[in-house]
C-alpha cells in the first residue's frame, strides 16, 4: 500500500522477504525528492486540465516554462495535500490555475513570481494571508 501524499510502500508484515531493500531504496529516493526535488513543466502547446502525477507533485518545487497559448489547470489528485513553491516562468496572455481534484478552491499563478501554495486534499490557497509591508504599521 502507498502513502496518500508521498507514494511511500508501507509493505504488509512479511512481505519483501530478503528483498527488503526494495521499498526501502525507493522510499528513500521519494523522501529525498520531496525535501528539495523540482518539477520542470513545460506548457508549450498544452491546453485544458492535466493532473499531475506522483513525480511530479512529489518535489516541493515545480516551475512552468514556456510559452502559454491557452489558460491551463494543473490539478492535485483528490485528497493529496502539501506545501509547494509554484514559479510560472512562463509568456503569453494566458493563466495557470492550480487547483485540487477535490473540487475545493483553486488559485492563479501570476506570471513572473514565486508562489507558495497549500493544498489540505480539497483546497488550493496561498501559505500566507497577511497583509503586505506596505499596509502593516511599525513601531520603533
Amino acid at each position: 500500500m502507498a502513502t496518500t501524499n508521498k507514494g511511500l510502500n508501507t509493505p504488509a508484515n512479511n512481505t519483501y522477504v530478503n528483498d527488503w531493500d526494495v521499498p526501502v531504496n525507493a522510499n528513500w529516493n521519494s523522501i529525498d525528492s520531496s525535501l528539495g526535488g523540482v518539477t520542470t513543466i513545460s506548457v508549450t502547446g498544452a491546453s485544458g486540465a492535466t493532473t499531475l502525477t506522483l513525480t511530479q507533485y512529489t518535489p516541493p518545487t515545480i516551475v512552468f516554462t514556456g510559452t502559454l497559448t491557452a489558460n491551463l489547470t494543473y490539478n492535485l489528485p483528490s485528497g493529496v495535500g502539501g506545501v509547494w513553491s509554484f514559479y510560472n516562468n512562463t509568456s503569453g496572455s494566458y493563466t495557470i490555475t492550480i487547483a485540487s481534484l477535490g473540487g475545493g478552491t483553486s488559485y492563479a499563478l501570476p506570471q513572473g513570481y514565486r508562489t507558495q501554495l497549500l493544498c489540505d486534499g480539497t483546497n488550493v490557497a496561498p501559505t500566507t494571508t497577511a497583509p503586505s509591508t506596505s499596509s502593516v504599521t511599525t513601531f520603533s
